[in-house]
């Protein structure tokens, strides 16, 4: 590592010339004065010297004299960097003595250590002066050097004349200024702060004092590391470096510090070097605590953590588009399902990941494209799709119960959709070979009723399509009276059997013209219990079964085979109560011929209420006439 010994007596200036080497990777020496640089350099000869002239013990041009008189140091590059000898008969007799450069401050970080690559690039071997000098060349450069003096002393009490002239001209102007300066810091709501080189603070205002917990006092006999956390001190310095040589962008960076009270703050700190004239003092810098803001940052974060856990936990696609349709937010499930990281898929819209046209919808194909519902969705409304269909990664096609729910800020401006799917595929393939089997297992059922039907009417010709006359007018009045589907199916079964039991009567009974005796009329009454006997049993037929029982049943307990009365007998047994005397009526029996609609009308209207239920009779009535 290049190693560089810098000579100066002003701490602030060694600290500077010490940070910007150091940050340019080079070894620093640092020296308070020519005599110790010169031992120094004795002790270990660096690649170059960078020294300041006045100092005290032993100034830099004597120090340059002795260096460029020595065996061991003449070879070594020197530059000298000051900023008391700036007449250019001074920059002639330095480089008379054999100095490689004579460098006026201030300059720039940057401009310094370009100065110093250029040096250390290309060294000059010899210089004037570098030989060793004969006792009349040594007294040549002392008479010089002693001009040198008188003029610097000369010049130095004309400064001091004109600064003292200059400085009771503008000694009110400094107050006002500085009364102007002092209210606008005292008012401002962030932390103000000026520091030297060293990192001591030369001043703070009453917003600094007042988050770190410090006097005034206390905070101007301290420096900036005295608050910074040890484990960030070297982070700190480095950015001090950066600044210095032009490295670090002009822009507020976030830093940690300690109160007085031990608790640690963020704060958000705008610095830029201090200049008083044309010399670099120190660092000034506005610091905002943003202690708060990092605290509800981290709790946002925190939360979305959390919600990316619980989301990631679920097994069903979980994600959040905004208004262009692009991905903000996305779960595991989504991700895997399409064999992609999140960063492959947030930020990017639907139309990267899907086909346009599952995206944007194609109506020759009957195609809903998920846009449609997005849009639903941005307009408020909670969008319900079951049958979603989703085509993944590997061209399968995959049915989704999807749910979009619109988003809003604190305004209540929707910014985005809530999107969530099931993956119904399986399901919905269940649930359609159940209706497949439901289907076919209702077909038979009909097969068998039907068969029933017609096993009844070979044994009883004279009722033959009784039961299904009955069956289209019961279904008739059941769908008037607005009951669902199901019921309305279960009446039209129940009555295209109802007359099953008379299997069980003789069919000379059945078929017998003219008056039936006691017994007889007993025998036919078994029918309604025997048709429930038949059908009881079978799984599907419950409500059925009950039915058919029930259909000789009356209002006021006249009827058989039970004598139920009112609210003892389904609905359906009514209905099919009304059907059943209204077709016997109008149609021909073996022992009468057929009464006449009208005769089977009255019957049910005079009987409203009494036998017959008072909505059914209505209906049935209503039926007829319209």
């Amino acid at each position: 590592m290049t190693r560089i010994l810098v000579a100066d007596d002003n701490d602030q200036s060694l600290f500077l010339l010490e940070t910007v080497m150091e940050s340019c990777g080079y070894e620093v020496i640092p020296a308070r004065n020519g005599v110790e640089a010169f031992a120094l350099a004795l002790k270990n000869p660096p690649d170059l010297i960078l020294t300041d002239i006045l100092m005290p013990e032993m100034d830099g041009f004597e120090l340059c004299r002795r260096c460029k008189a020595h065996d061991l140091l003449n070879h070594i590059p020197l530059i000298f960097y000051t900023a008391t000898y700036t007449d250019p008969k001074d920059e002639q007799f330095a480089l008379s003595l054999g100095a490689d450069r004579f460098v006026i401050k201030p300059q720039s970080p940057k401009e310094l250590v370009k100065i110093v690559q250029e040096v250390l690039a290309d060294p000059v071997k010899e210089k004037p002066g570098s030989h060793k000098q004969s006792r009349g060349d040594e007294t040549e450069v002392m008479q010089r050097y002693n001009e040198v003096l008188a003029r610097k002393l000369e010049k130095k009490v004309l400064q001091l004349e004109d600064v003292v002239a200059k400085q009771q001209r503008t000694e009110n102007e400094l107050r006002e200024s500085e009364q102007k300066y002092r209210t606008l810091v005292t008012q401002s709501p962030d932390g103000i702060f000026v520091v030297n080189l060293g990192g001591k603070f030369l001043s703070v205002n009453r917003i600094m004092c007042e988050n770190m917990k410090y006097s005034e006092e206390e905070l101007l006999s301290m420096s900036i590391w005295d608050i910074i956390p040890e484990q960030y001190v070297d982070i700190h310095k480095k950015r001090i470096a950066d600044i210095l040589i032009g490295k670090a962008p002009n822009k507020a960076a976030e830093y940690l510090v300690r109160g007085k009270d031990g608790n640690q703050h963020y704060v958000e700190i705008l610095s830029a070097p201090y200049y008083e004239g044309k010399e670099l003092i120190g660092f000034q810098g506005i610091a905002r605590d943003i202690t708060e803001r990092k605290q509800a940052d981290e709790a946002i974060l925190r939360s979305k953590m959390l919600l990316q856990s619980v989301i990631d936990s679920t097994p069903d696609w979980m994600y959040v588009k905004d208004l262009q349709h692009k991905f903000l937010l996305v779960n595991r499930s989504f991700t895997e399902a399409q064999h992609l990281m999140p960063q492959d898929i947030i930020g990017k819209a639907d139309t990267d990941l899907f086909s346009e046209e599952m995206c944007l919808g194609n109506p020759d194909k009957g195609i809903r494209g998920y846009h449609q519902d997005d849009e639903q969705a941005f307009k408020g409304q909670i969008v319900h799709n079951p049958r979603n269909f989703i085509s993944w990664v590997d061209g399968s096609l995959h049915i989704y119960d999807t749910y979009k729910i619109p988003l809003a800020d604190q305004a209540g401006k929707i910014y985005a959709a809530l999107v969530y799917s099931r993956d119904m595929t399986e399901q919905r393939k269940a649930e359609d070979e159940r209706e497949a089997s439901i289907t076919k297992l209702q077909k038979t059922l009909h097969d068998v009723i039907n068969t029933m039907a017609k096993i009844v009417e070979m044994r009883d010709p004279y009722t033959a399509g009784h039961q299904e006359r009955v069956a289209g007018l019961a279904s008739a009045i059941a769908s008037e009276m607005k009951l669902d589907g199901a019921r309305v199916e279960h009446i039209k079964m129940a009555a295209s059997i109802h007359d099953v039991g008379k299997m069980n009567v003789p069919s000379d009974i059945l078929s017998k013209p003219g008056k039936l005796s006691d017994i007889e009329c007993a025998l036919i009454k078994t029918h309604a219990q025997g048709s429930y006997d038949i059908l009881k049993d079978l799984e599907f037929s419950q409500p059925i079964a009950l039915m058919v029982l029930q259909h000789h049943e009356r209002l006021n307990g006249s009827g058989y085979p039970n004598g139920l009365k009112g609210n003892e007998m389904l609905l359906e047994a009514k209905i099919l109560a009304v059907a059943d005397v209204v077709e016997a009526m109008y149609s021909h029996r073996p022992y009468r011929p057929a009464l006449g609609i009208d005769k089977a009308l009255n019957e049910i209207s005079q009987q409203r209420g009494i036998l017959y239920d008072p909505d059914v009779v209505d209906i049935c009535i209503k039926l007829f006439k319209e």
